[in-house]
């Protein structure tokens, strides 16, 4: 079968995911009025996070609008999941400054949904950053999620700095709880590019972060690079400290995908 989605204006598809009951659960960004297979008519701002459930047919089972508590220069998903206990998290970013250089602020968003689409809790937090495409690759904000073994929820980033300061970028993990409360959060960086890829939670309560980095040696990268870009494995324990880090790749460009533990550590 083949499905369209969207109402008589614009409406982008950033992220999906395979929901437990067989459909699928997709979020992008909408600014169309009730038209189309749109119910909802926007809410003042022009925009919304459109999050559309469909069964194993492609047929809507739900939809809904959702607005961040601040909406600013530019709005973004970048990530949808579903979870084994029916819920699902929407996470993405809200510039509320940019000037022509691409440097600026914006909040780091997430909404946690019910079976059935219905907010659950919000969150939003802070950060500085630039997005020079020209100079970094295109997945300068990239947030991943997975979930630790007492259920809270890892929440993966990285921002890209300026080309011209001593950061390149920086790769950040929070742990939130049940109701959305960031109760850790940890950054490392190199001085370079370092995007995070993949994260991962581990038997020990602790994680595994995923990067792509071309950064040499740093305060908390302890090899540098073996060609143009490399696989950065970084292991954290359960209070966010480096256990170890490795670097590994070849003499040309190796980009990291997905990390996972396996049965025998």
């Amino acid at each position: 079968w083949q499905n369209i989605y969207g109402g008589t204006n614009a409406d982008f598809l950033c992220a999906a995911d395979k929901t437990i009951d067989g459909g699928f659960v997709m979020a992008g960004i909408s600014y169309s009025d009730s038209s189309g297979n749109k119910t909802n008519n926007l809410t003042g701002y022009g925009k919304c996070i459109w999050v559309i459930k469909i069964d194993s047919l492609g047929q809507i089972v739900w939809q809904r609008d959702l607005v961040p508590l601040n909406q600013f220069y530019h709005l973004q998903v970048y990530n949808i999941k579903s979870f084994n206990d029916g819920s699902f998290y929407v996470t993405g970013q809200n510039d509320y400054w940019v000037d022509d250089f691409g440097y600026g602020d914006a909040v780091q968003y997430q909404f946690k949904l019910d079976s059935i689409g219905n907010t659950i809790w919000s969150n939003e937090f802070y950060s500085h950053y630039n997005t020079w495409d020209e100079y970094f690759d295109d997945v300068n904000h990239k947030e991943l999620l997975d979930t630790t073994q007492n259920g809270e929820l890892l929440y993966g980033y990285s921002i890209s700095a300026a080309p011209l300061v001593s950061v390149g970028s920086e790769v950040g993990i929070a742990k939130l709880d049940s109701v959305g409360n960031i109760n850790s959060q940890f950054g490392i960086h190199g001085f370079k590019y370092d995007g995070l890829e993949c994260v991962s939670h581990t038997k020990d309560g602790g994680c595994f972060l995923g990067i792509t980095s071309n950064s040499n040696i740093s305060s908390s990268k302890s090899q540098g690079t073996f060609g143009d870009y490399d696989y950065w494995i970084v292991k954290l324990d359960s209070l966010n400290n480096i256990e170890w880090d490795k670097t590994i790749g070849g003499s040309g460009i190796d980009n990291l995908e997905s990390i996972k533990q396996t049965s025998d550590g």
